[in-house]
């Protein structure tokens, strides 16, 4: 029969002559070329080949494939038509069939890949040739030396000296050296490189292995691919002497001999290994053949096979024997990537192995497999030799007897181990070629020969005694270890460490497993106060734990291991299912129980669906109540199988129906598929046949059945057979005719399913076809991979002795997870999402995914996970829907330990660069528009260093009792980049928790990275300090702990950070937090979990919530946080705003330095700027500029022109235009640039005509380095004030200044008035300046006088000349400083020396006086030197004059700016001020912009004054005046503003409406929404009779632009203002009293009257509460009982009807009508109704939810709200005791007895107010408790039952919670 042949396209070429046959064995008739081709680039050439010739492919990298022409085809081939209308086949690249491997996906298409050649040869073959050809292959690879012991050498070249076979080992004298080569090799071959020249760790190893074991150094030659490694290892160990202490360096599978010889080193040998479990072993071919695709053997090969098996038995068991008779000992052996475990050989693929193999040794070696001819592997690929033929390469096959017998539990051996594995990583011609490889190896991990997991395989080891390293890398491959420097020094480590070093190596045992950590999170979601989402979640088949008979067999390694499978054949009794495998569902288990409460549903996946089912509804029974109580939503989880079950409860049409009801009338309640085969997968038929990877595993774990008996066991498995496909258009697999079939043809040896089990599986087919899926509660997620088998189909055998049979192939597509097909999975109607890159059995393993499912399970959609199937890859694309899946090895060798993940019922391909480590803690985001003073959290805050606390900070501050203000005043506040403090409120249930403030460093040094590693830091830290926290606010003790944070947009300000870049590096900083909490597993101790972004103002709110929607498009941080609300939090205290304004006390920064290493250049940095800009200036006009400015400075006089010439020649143009807009400005100075006067420039094109340090704040702050660190500040408020020191001794060079003088004694007087304890030093001289200088601890310091810089002294030698008598001149140095005596100054020296530094230092230096000096005083340079040190020193602010001065103006200014600095002024205003007053009282001089004013802006002299309000501008719209009427009627509420007289209140909104234009005031007070926002404002103040002017006016405006609600408060605030004047008319004398009650009746009834109007229009919960508020008013005021009885009962009608519209959990609607109610039993104690009875339960609940919304929405009502409720629980039992017949018996079910139930309720109440009530909020409280009081009267019930204490009445006891207040 002639072969089929193919037509290549392609372009012939001639063949060099080569002898490529040198056995007679072979014969080569042909030899063809071809340059491969396609029809797209003009290729029309075709070569017609026959389907049995031997290819050779090289590819353009150098690598070759040998192959046959069929096989290449088929692998690679991509079909075309040929110039007849026929078949032409193309080849472009070698790809391999499935992209598994991140190397694969982004190395597709490299030119590397690409095939340059296909050499086709024609081969005739003598019989069967490769064995024969083997022998010859291997005498030419050992290279003259036969399979023998020989001595090695250790010289400078490698050399072998045979041992002749009666020659002596001597056994002492030391340890032997052995080296054993590995397969297709020789000991050069493996070892060689260790000689090679240029190896200089080789060299070293052989020098140690020269002084470690001299001449005992033997290497061992032996046949690889004909013999055994059993017959390798008899043959060594008869050969070497008897008690020999061993030490052996094995390479590959001399690995396997190895392992033999350490056989010897177990314990009773013969015991464990009997003569019954040696033929069990050898009995049977239990490789992985079939599953790698390999075909049967014929009958000839097959009875060879089992010859050689049963020589091997006999071999071992004489091998054991020689251990008993002539031991040896293995005291050390390295073993180099040794298949320890098995390898697939390629996926049994000879011809692919050898290629590699080969090509390897010609890379790496220099002398290849086949240099002398290409015989063996011609033969090989030609009659595709099975490796199950060559004995040496069949041993190591995983099944292998040998592998089997390696991995016996029982056998432990005390030969110690080391191991060196090894795998290609990186760029390089090996990793090329491993792409190629990817389809001939299970794992990704190899180094192209052999699996690295294989690599640590073999005999068990004691404790520590197996270890490893794996090397890595570019240059790893299966022949470079020998080669490679690192693993050379791990290969002499390992051979010479000492016997308790590790020696740097890795223990090779699995570390012991440790608990779950999903389990102790369970534990905690269930122990969770908080109520919780229930979350179910359940497994898929095997993915729960299997007992039997109490014995754990599934999933457990040992037991799977000793055959323990065969206990789960169905009909055994006692098999329970315990709990869901871990390393497939504990990481989304774990997940889940951050947010949910979450139970899991095992069970036994053996049995039905509907089984588990029906289970599954009873365990509903005990979790679903919980969920109903706290209306929670439930979420059911449901992997795989788990969603059938699922369904099949749902459609069970009884209990199962019910609880789906119960779960779906729970809002936001749904049910979660992952993976779910809903019409069945293929699987199952792989399953069922012996072709699924996980079955193949098992089989070679379980080394008492085959893979048909392991199909036998499943067949029965009722949940098995209902996973097979049933979609209509599948085959009927409920047919057991079918399945006949299947076996018939395929001559299977495996059983069917029973008729029965494949009837009840077509039931459930049934039913679950008959459930119509709700699309409302149901949401799907699929896996992606690129080979999920869809189909099947019986294929021709290739070998001619297998004519007629039939094998069973299957057919596959890309559109599925592996294992269920998209088609398979999806419901109508029911949303999808797909998880990229994810197979079937790790969708609850990938945690990328989590925060999708998550998103899934809240809201039913994500836009995490994609909702349309990713595009197929390109390289498919042309071909069909269904392909034949390629033959990929379900495994590398016998599973490990470690491999249990894989055992799933999936196609086995493990995901791919899977990130293993647990999921993250995902963060819940919050945009909260409010006022910090209501944070749910600690607050996290920014500060600059040399900043004072202010705005954010400062609120802070007071809320927390002034805690940052004595870390501050300690110098031990943060504001270095690095730096943070934590402060925690006294209060456990206050709000904010606490502050977190970080150091952002100097302004402009920030970055978004800089700001990501602060919070990180912070955050860290804090999460510590809640971990170790003693009380329980942050959780229970020993439960995982939430360190929630609230959030200010930190950096945003002075940072000139953008809001979206610094919401971003705060969450980045926090999931970095998150992170490392995960790796040193506090996780579950503490996780930050939520984070609020605080922000007062909407429009920055509404912006936050746009840059963090742009954010989240980052994939990482997206499955790092949620966000969803996806909307700004309104909360208390929020503010809007018509335009953008910087706050009050916000001050620009400019940064002004010398350009680096170019002091002739200045560099301007806008610090401030949202986008940051940078400018320089030319070096000619700053020389210019410096000769001016020193001239200049020595006049008073205003000159203007001389400072708009300096303005044009300083400012860089960019400030010049922005210069008319110019805010308050502090300017970051270095030593160079300030000594420039920048505070005296004049812009000549102004229009006010101002300056701007006049018309603005203009203040300097200095870069220095230099810093004293801990800067010890006075604390008493003393100063010293030097003034004209006495200097008359040296009147020839300075004169008296009468300014300095004045200026001191004013001064001096300034200070001593407002309390300092001023010491002046006017007129004295230097002794006592100096003196008084270090005597005491000064806060103020202030010096007026003459000052010189770089004045030239002369020093006085105090010698006379010997020769002539006379002194000799002195030399001159030069000094900075204030004058203070003859010859004496004060300088910076002096001043460094003060031991405490002042807080304010202001230094006058520059009064005109005569100064003889021989040098032009540089005042600038002098200011700038004295200023320097004192801020070096930290003195907080420092004044100084760089300019000449004017006495009076001088005056001026000192007078003004102490003036203001001791009213508690800002140091910046208070310098603009100073600024000011010169300027305007002193028109001609430029005194106002001489001095030189350095610190923060926002320095305090005294904090117990308030600080003077900035002027503010004028309003140019009426919008403008609203919303600041709103901020501030909103400022009043949140208690920011506090007016406690209408004086205040009225002040305050004044000030506002100045800010009107004079000309516009009339039209925009007659406007409507003015008139409203003032009555709102005047209302939150209290102030009710302007209120209501306002509003009044705003409803009778000719527009009507105000809210409905100014008719609401119309007649609230009426109400009110009627109450308050009855409440204070009520103890004037009688006399007209009536009247007066009848006139406030009347005025109450008229504005109840306005309320029903506007309610009827509309019913809400706040006009109810309003009409019930306007009622309890009017009970106050009415006297006669029956009246007040009948409005107490419309009252409480008012507030029932509010309470039932808001949900019923509105506490104030519930307390107000529980206390109406009890009211009016109070005034009429009849028999209540049925409410009385419920209203306990109903307190309680309200409690709870009360309770609920305090955890999220902390303010003062919700504190209050739980007193309100005690005390209606007081009124309650009152009533109760008072009640007719009531005996007391009521008071049996309070909680509280009576003092105690009192004494809660008056420490609730304080504790609220302490929480930071507003005294709006306390007065509410207590105007409610009067309200009581006067409500109540004197009943005649008696509190004796209830208090415990002398009889008192209801109102006393209230009176007395009153008074405590």
């Amino acid at each position: 029969m002639s072969p089929r042949t193919f037509r290549i396209r392609g372009s012939a070429s001639d063949v060099p002559q080569r002898q490529w046959s040198t056995t007679d064995q072979v014969s080569v008739r042909t030899v063809r070329r071809l340059t491969p081709g396609r029809a797209r680039d003009g290729v029309t050439g075709e070569l017609e080949v026959a389907a049995d010739e031997v290819v050779r492919v090289e590819l353009d990298n150098g690598f070759v494939l040998w192959s046959r022409a069929d096989d290449i085809v088929r692998d690679y081939g991509h079909r075309s038509m040929a110039r007849d209308g026929g078949d032409a086949w193309e080849f472009g690249t070698l790809a391999p069939s499935r992209e598994r491997t991140e190397a694969a996906r982004a190395e597709r298409g490299l030119l590397g890949l690409g095939i340059k050649v296909l050499e086709f040869f024609g081969v005739d073959l003598k019989a069967k040739a490769a064995r024969n050809l083997g022998v010859v292959l291997e005498e030419k690879l050992l290279k003259g030396h036969p399979p023998g012991l020989y001595r090695c050498s250790l010289d400078d070249s490698f050399a072998l000296t045979p041992l002749a076979e009666d020659e002596p080992i001597p056994a002492a004298g030391g340890p032997i050296l052995l080296f054993l080569h590995g397969t297709a090799s020789s000991c050069a071959g493996s070892f060689g490189k260790l000689w090679a020249p240029d190896n200089r760790e080789g060299q070293v190893a052989r020098e140690r292995f020269q002084a470690r074991y001299g001449e005992r150094v033997y290497a061992f030659e032996h046949r690889s691919l004909t013999e055994s490694p059993l017959s390798n290892a008899l043959a060594l160990v008869e050969r070497l002497p008897a008690a020999a202490e061993v030490h052996l360096v094995s390479h590959s599978r001399g690995g396997l001999v190895g392992e033999l010889l350490c056989l010897g080193g177990c314990e009773q040998l013969e015991t464990m290994l009997p003569a019954g479990h040696l033929d069990a072993l050898f009995a049977a071919d239990r490789t992985i053949a079939e599953q790698i695709g390999l075909s049967p053997l014929d009958e000839e090969a097959a009875r060879a096979r089992d010859q050689a098996y049963g020589d091997d038995r006999k071999r071992l068991a004489r091998l054991i024997e020689a251990f008993k008779t002539s031991p040896i000992e293995v005291k050390r052996f390295v073993r180099v990537a040794c298949p320890a475990r098995g390898t697939t050989l390629a996926s049994g693929r000879l011809d692919r192995w050898l290629s590699v193999l080969g090509f390897l040794a010609e890379k790496t070696t220099g002398d290849g497999l086949f240099a002398d001819g290409v015989d063996f592997l011609l033969a090989v690929v030609k009659e595709r030799t099975d490796p199950r033929t060559l004995p040496g390469l069949e041993a190591m096959m995983p099944g292998s007897a040998l592998t089997r017998l390696l991995q016996q539990p029982q056998l432990v051996s005390r030969a110690d181990l080391t191991v060196i594995a090894g795998d290609i990583e990186g760029e390089s011609l090996w990793q090329k070629i491993k792409i190629v490889a990817t389809d001939w190896f299970y794992g990704a991990d190899h180094d192209l020969v052999v699996n690295t997991g294989s690599m640590s395989g073999g005999l068990r080891r004691p404790e520590k005694g197996a270890r490893f390293r794996k090397d890595q890398g570019p240059g790893v491959n299966h022949f470079s270890y020998f080669a490679n420097a690192r693993s050379v020094r791990w290969l002499v480590a390992g051979l010479g460490r000492a016997d308790r070093d590790d020696a740097g190596f890795l223990p090779i045992a699995l570390a012991q497993r440790e608990e779950p950590r999903w389990r102790d999170a369970i534990a905690r979601s269930r122990a969770a106060t908080a109520p919780r989402p229930l979350a179910v979640v359940l497994p898929g088949t095997m993915g729960s734990h299997l007992t039997a008979s109490g014995e754990h067999v599934w999933l457990n390694y040992w037991s799977l291991l000793r055959g323990g499978l065969k206990k789960l054949r169905m009909g055994e009794p006692a098999i329970e299912a315990t709990e869901l495998v871990d390393d497939f569902y504990g990481p989304l288990l774990g997940f889940l129980a951050r947010t949910h409460r979450v139970e899991f549903f095992a069970y036994d996946w053996r049995l039905s669906i509907r089984d588990a089912a029906a289970k599954l509804a009873a365990r509903l029974d005990e979790w679903l109540p919980a969920a109903e109580r706290d209306s929670q939503p439930v979420h059911l989880v449901a992997h795989s199988m788990g969603g059938l079950v699922v369904r099949s409860m749902i459609a069970d049409g009884g209990r199962g129906a019910a609880q789906w009801a119960r779960i779906t009338r729970l809002p936001n309640s749904r049910l979660l598929m992952l993976g779910t085969p809903n019409l069945g997968s293929y699987e199952a038929v792989r399953w069922l046949t012996g072709f699924n990877p996980t079955q193949a595993k098992l089989s070679l774990l379980d080394i008492t059945q085959s893979t048909d008996q392991i199909v036998d066991l499943v067949r029965d498995y009722t949940g098995l057979l209902e996973l097979l496909p049933f979609a209509p258009n599948d085959p009927d697999f409920a047919d057991l005719n079918r399945w006949r079939a299947i076996k018939e043809t395929t001559q299977a040896r495996w059983q069917t399913a029973a008729a029965d089990k494949l009837g009840s599986a077509r039931r459930t087919w049934q039913l679950l076809r008959a459930a119509a899926p709700d699309p409302r509660y149901m949401r799907y997620v699929a896996g992606c991979q690129p080979v999920t088998v869809v189909d099947h189909q019986f294929a021709d055998y290739d070998q001619p002795w297998l004519a007629g049979r039939k094998r069973l192939a299957f057919l596959a597509t890309r559109e599925g997870d592996g294992t269920v097909t998209w088609a398979s999975g999806a419901l109508p109607g029911v949303r999808t999402w797909y998880v990229e890159d994810t197979p079937h059995d790790a969708l609850c393993a990938r945690t990328q995914a989590f925060t999708g499912y998550l998103d899934l399970l809240t809201t039913g959609s994500t836009t995490r996970l994609p909702e349309s199937p990713p595009a197929r890859a390109r390289a498919a694309a042309a071909e069909p829907a269904h392909f034949l899946l390629p033959s990929l090895p379900p495994a590398d060798g016998v599973p490990g330990e470690a491999d249990l993940s894989s055992l799933g019922f999936g196609g086995g391909l493990p995901p791919a660069g899977s990130d293993q480590r647990p999921a993250a803690p995902t963060i819940e985001v919050s945009i909260t528009h409010g006022d910090l003073s209501y944070a749910r959290y600690a607050v996290l805050v920014g500060h600059y260093r040399g900043d004072t606390i202010v705005s954010a900070e400062a609120v802070l501050d007071r809320q927390l009792d002034g805690a940052l203000s004595r870390r501050l005043d300690l110098g031990v506040y943060p504001g270095s980049i690095g730096q943070h403090a934590l402060f925690f409120n006294k209060r456990p249930s206050a709000k904010p928790g606490g502050a977190i403030v970080v150091g952002l460093g100097q302004v402009g040094e920030l970055t978004p990275g800089l700001l990501e590693s602060c919070v990180r830091a912070a955050l860290l830290d804090y999460a510590l300090q809640v971990v170790q926290w003693p009380d329980q606010r942050f959780g229970k003790a020993g439960s995982a702990r939430s360190a929630s944070i609230s959030c200010l947009l930190v950096g945003t300000g002075a940072g000139g950070m953008t809001v979206r870049d610094a919401i971003e590096s705060i969450l980045r900083g926090a999931i970095a937090a998150n992170q490392r909490l995960l790796d040193t597993q506090m996780d579950e101790q503490v996780t930050i979990d939520r984070i609020e972004f605080l922000e007062v103002y909407e429009d920055v709110a509404i912006a936050a919530c746009e840059d963090l929607q742009a954010v989240l498009r980052d994939g990482q941080l997206a499955s790092a946080v949620r966000w969803p609300a996806e909307t700004v939090d309104r909360r208390q205290g929020a503010k809007r705003r018509v335009r953008f304004d910087e706050a009050p006390q916000w001050w620009h920064r400019l940064e002004i330095v010398e350009e680096e290493g170019r002091r002739d250049v200045l560099r301007f940095i806008f610090a401030t700027d949202r986008a940051r800009a940078e400018e320089t200036l030319a070096s000619g006009q700053l020389a210019l500029a410096e000769s001016f400015i020193r001239r200049a400075s020595q006049s008073p006089s205003a000159n203007p022109e001389a400072a708009r010439t300096l303005f044009e020649m300083l400012l860089p143009l960019r400030l010049k235009e922005t210069a008319p807009r110019q805010t308050d400005l502090v300017l970051l100075v270095d030593e160079t640039s300030a000594r420039y006067p920048w505070e005296l420039l004049e812009n000549r094109w102004s229009d006010s005509g101002r300056p701007p340090a006049v018309s603005a704040g203009l203040l300097r702050q200095l870069k220095t380095r230099e810093f004293r660190a801990r800067p010890a500040h006075a604390i008493g408020p003393k100063a010293l004030v030097v003034g004209n020191p006495d200097i008359r001794q040296w009147e020839d060079k300075f004169s008296d200044l009468p300014g300095a003088r004045r200026e001191a004694q004013r001064v001096h007087e300034l200070l001593s008035d407002h309390g300092f304890e001023s010491r002046d030093c006017i007129d004295d001289n230097a002794d006592a300046i100096l003196e008084c200088l270090h005597r005491d601890a000064w806060r103020i310091l202030h010096l007026a006088g003459h000052g010189a810089h770089e004045f030239a002294l002369k020093e006085h030698s105090g010698q006379t000349c010997k020769a002539c008598g006379q002194t000799p001149p002195g030399r001159e140095h030069l000094i900075s400083g204030m004058v203070i005596g003859k010859e004496t100054f004060l300088t910076p020296g002096d001043v460094e020396q003060m031991r405490w530094v002042p807080e304010l230092v202001f230094i006058n230096c520059c009064h005109l006086g005569k100064t003889r000096s021989d040098r032009e005083l540089d005042r600038g340079a002098l200011a700038a030197n004295l200023g320097v040190q004192f801020i070096r020193m930290g003195v907080r602010a420092v004044v100084a004059a760089g300019w000449a001065v004017d006495d009076a103006a001088a005056l001026s200014f000192a007078e003004t700016f102490y003036g203001r600095m001791l009213q508690g002024e800002f140091f910046g205003e208070a310098v603009r001020a100073a600024r000011e007053e010169a300027w305007q009282r002193h028109p001609g001089v430029n005194t106002w912009g001489a001095y030189q004013c350095y610190g923060d802006p926002n320095y305090r002299l005294r904090k117990d004054s308030p600080a003077r309000s900035v002027s503010a501008r004028p309003y140019h719209a009426p919008s403008e005046l609203v919303a600041d009427l709103d901020n501030l009627a909103s400022d009043f509420k949140a208690g920011q503003s506090q007016p406690e007289a209408e004086s205040q209140a009225g002040d305050q909104i004044a000030s506002l409406l100045q800010r009107i234009p004079q000309s516009r005031r009339e039209a925009w007070l007659a406007r409507a929404d003015v008139a409203a926002a003032l009555g709102f404002a005047w209302g939150e103040a209290r102030q009710w009779t302007p209120a209501i002017e306002w509003l009044d006016k705003a409803i009778a405006a000719g527009k009507a632009d105000c809210p409905l609600r100014a008719l609401e408060q119309s007649a609230n605030f009426k109400v009110r203002l009627a109450a308050d004047e009855w409440l204070a008319l009520r103890n004037s004398p009688p006399a007209g009293l009536a009247e007066k009650r009848l006139e406030t009746v009347g005025r109450i009834e008229r504005s109840i009257v306005e309320l029903e109007i506007v309610l009827q229009r509309g019913e809400t919960g706040e006009r109810l509460n309003l009409l019930g508020s306007a009622f309890k008013r009017l009970a106050l005021v009415e006297t006669n009982p029956e009246r007040r009885q009948k409005v107490v009962g419309k009252m409480a009608a008012c507030y029932r009807r509010a309470f039932e519209l808001g949900s019923r959990d509105d506490c104030y609607a519930f307390t107000n009508w529980a206390s109406a109610r009890l009211l009016a039993l109070c005034l009429d104690p009849r028999p209540a109704g049925e409410w009385q009875a419920d209203l306990e339960a109903e307190a309680a609940r309200v409690t709870e939810a009360l309770e609920r919304a305090s955890e999220t929405e902390p303010d003062f009502w919700k504190a209050a709200g739980r007193a309100d409720l005690d005390l209606v629980r007081l009124i309650a039992r009152c009533a109760a005791a008072a009640a007719p017949g009531a005996g007391g018996a009521a008071a049996q079910a309070m909680p509280l007895e009576g003092a105690a139930l009192e004494q809660a309720i008056i420490e609730r109440y304080i504790d609220s107010i302490k929480r930071g009530a507003t005294p709006r909020e306390r007065s509410s409280v207590i105007e409610n408790l009067d309200s009581l009081i006067e409500l109540i009267g004197q009943p005649p019930s008696s509190l004796a039952e209830v208090s415990g204490q002398p009889p008192s009445s209801l109102a006393e006891v209230i009176r007395r919670i009153r008074d405590a207040l």
